[in-house]
């Protein structure tokens, strides 16, 4: 991947503005961006294993987690973000970014977040 180049300690990556694609519509302020979870992710977690998110916010670590074919679990205590997160997370198939680079998920041990206060 050309923006992780392992000689570089620089990670190169757009922040989420308001017309980019994985902009969450409930229009969370800080929103983190998909490539930086996902580097994250992808480094600290193997596929089948658990990603907690005790501040969903808008989601995108549930969403990275969801598609790296990791079981997932977010707590968001606002009501308009977890419907955010949960409409979110419907939209992505579990393991669909694994299945494109040749990995197969394990089973999800949760496929839902849970997301009440």
């Amino acid at each position: 991947d050309a923006h992780f180049q392992p000689e570089s300690d620089t990670w190169h990556v757009s922040r989420v503005c308001g017309t980019f694609r994985e902009r969450n519509r409930a229009g969370h302020g800080c929103q983190m961006p998909e490539a930086v979870l996902d580097r994250i992710i992808r480094a600290a977690t193997n596929p089948g294993d658990l990603v907690l998110d005790p501040f969903a916010g808008s989601g995108t670590t549930l969403a990275v987690a969801k598609k790296r074919g990791r079981a997932y679990l977010g707590v968001e205590l606002s009501e308009p973000y977890a419907d955010g997160v949960r409409k979110r997370l419907q939209q992505i198939e579990f393991g669909e970014d694994a299945a494109e680079a040749g990995v197969a998920p394990a089973a999800p041990a949760r496929r839902r977040a849970s997301l009440k206060g």
